[in-house]
């Protein structure tokens, strides 16, 4: 999963080995995003952040 914030627009993209299977623009950035996960899922926006968190120092799982 790759996760890049520029002004405020989010891309989202996933690939599997060297082929991207999908990117997403987001407008409205991150905080948006865990606003509306929370308002779906009726949980803690605190929570709602930590679904979305990505720690970017761990290896990726390898590819299958």
């Amino acid at each position: 999963m790759l996760y890049l914030n520029v002004d405020g627009l989010n891309e989202h993209g996933d690939r599997r080995g060297t082929l991207c299977r999908f990117t997403r623009v987001v407008g409205g950035g991150i905080e948006a995003m865990a606003s509306q996960l929370a308002r779906r899922r009726s949980i803690p926006l605190v929570e709602a952040r930590t679904l979305l968190a990505v720690d970017l120092t761990v290896a990726p799982a390898p590819s299958l």
